[in-house]
């Protein structure tokens, strides 16, 4: 994980993974205890969509990454 803080372009938490071990795979997150997230929307470097939201049920999300790859997700408060 080389982030883990707030958005500075939006609402919610940034969450950057980047692969550097050499191995594709998958990784479990878990979030914080309290910290309430609907949805984990895929950005690129730029804060730009790239791709369709991700659900975050009970406080985790499962990433799937390449080798040497990295994934940016902004974490998506639930405001209800």
């Amino acid at each position: 994980m080389t982030a883990f803080c707030p958005n500075p372009d939006g609402r919610g938490i940034v969450l950057r993974v980047w692969e550097q071990a050499g191995v594709s795979g998958a990784l479990a997150v878990a979030l914080p205890k309290g910290m309430k997230a609907e949805k984990a929307q895929p950005v690129n470097l730029r804060g730009e969509i790239a791709g369709e939201p991700i659900a975050v049920k009970d406080g985790r999300r499962l990433v799937s990454y390449e080798v040497n790859g990295t994934k940016i997700h902004e974490l998506v408060p639930d405001d209800r």
